[in-house]
């Protein structure tokens, strides 16, 4: 009995537990009430239409009573009929017009018959109706009572009852399917790097078996990204330590190339690890923005200031002279510094000047710099904002770089509610856009 009970009770969980399976009995369920509707419907109707076929029935009755009424009718004879028999009898011809009983109903009651042979038959607003001719009077016989009273409105009664037998299933199937909506949330969620997002988990069905395995899957890889961010962290800051001893040990050697070339080294990976930790810094809570009122196009012009080689920068703000955001100075200082560097780097041997351009749109300020270098491979173009990407061809590390500054950039401005995007081509330059809200 326990085995059996125990079976039971797992094919139960089974079907319970099961969203197919739910989603089947729904539309079963759903489909035995339309069935049941459509055909209650159509068997009235046909009960109906049934009465036809019983004309000669009608035929002789109708003939009885003429008979029994007389020629000439007689009138008084034909109320009594009427009476007992629970119709309205009327007849019309010759110098004749009588009716047993009125009633209101329209004369439109004829296109809503039927003729077999020489009569009329049939139905309107839940009357039986006959209608025959002999001797050159017309007999039409009405029933008193109405059969099958709302007959006439049950067509509309049946839409509105398999609509809301519709809206029944739409409702139940969306309150079931419900869990694909949050598991769609969580992807989106996901997607733009909050693995802290949790999908509600409702039921235990396949989708709620989804959503914790989605949940689970989003705890382990934040737990990862941390683990990792926290690494280059700890890395980061146990390197500066050895760092500063070789560069102390470094000023007690003579001038040399091999000197000159270990300090650039050091130099290079001072930067780089300057880069991680300000960018792992923007991911902490104490590593916010410091924000101000800055005018954007005299602080690119004290950037240029900074370079050398300003010549071969060309720079016009036009109408957007008095653009004013508010950002983190040295934040900022950082982005525009890592896209002129690499604009200039790899712009080498070009005789047109790097141009930066302001313009205004969508409620977007937008800062266009190009340059007039190799560019870059569309095949590449999706993943230069990774950290540690590095394009082979133009971009080597013969160069510079390690993949960082882009990837730092893009994390400065989604900081300040902006966007930072590339367009290229293999050999015809790079733009970059940088977007600031309004």
């Amino acid at each position: 009995m326990k085995n059996n009970n125990s079976q039971k009770g797992g094919l139960f969980h089974k079907v319970t537990n099961s969203i197919f399976t739910k989603l089947l009995l729904i539309f079963l369920i759903s489909g035995i009430i339309i069935y049941f509707l459509l055909g209650f419907f159509f068997r009235t109707q046909i009960s109906n239409s049934r009465k036809v076929p019983f004309y000669n029935n009608i035929k002789l009755y109708s003939d009885y009573i003429i008979k029994t009424i007389g020629f000439p009718p007689d009138f008084k004879e034909a109320m009594n009929i009427a009476d007992k028999a629970g119709l309205i009898i009327e007849i019309q011809g010759k110098d004749i017009s009588w009716i047993s009983d009125k009633i209101d109903l329209d004369r439109r009651y004829n296109r809503h018959l039927i003729q077999v042979d020489a009569d009329s038959v049939g139905w309107y607003r839940g009357r039986a109706i006959f209608i025959t001719e002999q001797s050159g009077i017309q007999y039409t016989f009405i029933t008193k009572s109405i059969i099958n009273e709302g007959a006439e409105n049950s067509f509309y009664y049946l839409l509105i009852a398999v609509s809301l037998v519709l809206i029944f299933t739409y409702l139940m199937i969306r309150k079931t399917l419900k869990p694909v909506k949050d598991l769609s949330r969580g992807v989106r969620e996901t997607a733009n790097g909050n693995f802290s997002y949790r999908i509600p988990v409702v039921k235990n069905d396949e989708l709620g078996r989804l959503s914790e395995s989605f949940n689970e899957m989003n705890l382990r890889i934040g737990s990862m990204i941390e683990a990792k961010h926290q690494l280059l962290l700890d890395v980061s800051h146990e390197l500066r330590s050895p760092l500063t001893r070789i560069k102390v040990a470094l000023e007690l050697i003579e001038e040399s190339d091999e000197r000159k070339s270990i300090a650039e080294d050091i130099d290079n990976l001072e930067h780089m690890i300057a880069e991680i930790l300000e960018s792992e810094s923007l991911n902490s809570r104490r590593g916010g923005l410091i924000k101000e009122q800055i005018n954007l196009s005299l602080f690119i012009t004290d950037v240029l200031k900074e370079y050398d080689r300003y010549s071969l920068i060309n720079y016009s703000y036009g109408e957007f002279e008095d653009i004013v955001i508010n950002a983190d100075r040295d934040r900022l200082h950082t982005v525009f510094r890592n896209i002129l560097d690499n604009a200039l780097k790899y712009s080498g041997g070009s005789e047109k000047p790097i141009k930066i351009r302001c313009g205004c749109k969508d409620n977007f300020y937008i800062i266009t710099i190009k340059d007039y270098g190799a560019g870059i491979p569309e095949k590449d173009l999706p993943y230069i904002f990774e950290p540690f990407y590095r394009v082979d061809n133009s971009r080597s590390r013969e160069t510079g770089g390690y993949g960082i500054g882009l990837a730092l950039c893009k994390k400065i401005m989604e900081a300040h509610k902006g966007s930072i995007s590339i367009e290229s081509g293999s050999g015809s330059g790079l733009t970059v856009l940088l977007k600031f809200p309004v």
